[in-house]
């Protein structure tokens, strides 16, 4: 956009164009309407386009753009990447990339051969501590309209409900039998955060709090939702020795942990 921006001005003069950038948050939350008062060009959120159309805050770009253009546009864009800024018959955006949910690994810690083919897989690694994902709010909604869709229901389809109420609640008990593998962290984080939770941990799961418990007491528990699940010493914060915990207080402390994360809890004889 910046190098556009900069070819267009000279290749035009007297016209300049300066963007501002905003953080992934701001561009999901922040009103449409404030920056349609501020600037001239906007790069939006397709959530934003019903919004915008509604509000006649935007410029329809098919009564300005030349309508070889836009043909162009929709037979060369990703999917109905295009057709989704089409509303109430004019055009309010244009597409510049189009955005999936996706799932990634490290190699370095999980072979190829090891990923997990079906969802029951997949639990089984959560519970292994070994799963992050995005859990605010905006992500997590989108999880949910991904599984309806993976369970055979697109959502949103109709104007008297977003999904069936039979796989909205399939959709939402998967879900949450997921969520609740998860570290407490990963609710206040994005994807790029979790991203950087990858890197620096290694391998996802661990509940460092369980660390300074282990160093108190040597009643032996595994604390799902702690340090005992993290393989082969491939987490330098917990070396891999698994959740090592004393005393009744230390076990009452340990069961508190794993209820806060929803974890399960298994005594090690």
């Amino acid at each position: 956009m910046v190098a556009t921006a900069q070819r267009f001005s000279e290749l035009n003069s007297g016209v300049e164009i300066i963007w501002e950038k905003r953080t992934l948050q701001e561009f999901a939350d922040q009103p449409i309407d404030q920056l349609a008062e501020r600037y001239d060009l906007l790069v939006i959120d397709h959530p934003w386009a019903g919004f915008a159309a509604a509000a006649g805050l935007l410029v329809p770009l098919d009564e300005h753009l030349p309508a070889s253009f836009l043909a162009d546009q929709a037979a060369n864009s990703v999917g109905p990447s295009h057709p989704s800024y089409c509303l109430d018959g004019h055009q309010w955006a244009l597409a510049i990339d189009a955005a999936t949910p996706v799932a990634s690994w490290r190699p370095d810690l999980i072979a190829a051969s090891d990923l997990p083919p079906t969802w029951n897989d997949l639990l089984r690694l959560a519970r292994a501590g070994s799963i992050a994902m995005a859990g605010i709010p905006v992500d997590i909604l989108m999880d949910f309209y991904m599984v309806c869709s993976t369970l055979g229901e697109d959502v949103c389809q109709g104007l008297d409900s977003v999904v069936s109420p039979q796989d909205g609640v399939q959709a939402l008990e998967m879900l949450r039998e997921l969520a609740l593998t998860l570290d407490p962290v990963f609710w206040d984080l994005n994807p790029i955060g979790v991203g950087g939770q990858r890197a620096e941990i290694g391998w996802i799961g661990c509940q460092h709090d369980a660390v300074r418990l282990r160093e108190r007491h040597d009643e032996r528990v595994h604390c799902g939702a702690a340090l005992g699940l993290c393989p082969e010493q491939r987490c330098a914060a917990c070396k891999g020795f698994g959740t090592l915990l004393q005393n009744v207080a230390g076990l009452e402390e340990a069961v508190r942990v794993c209820v806060a994360a929803g974890m399960p809890l298994q005594r090690l004889d």
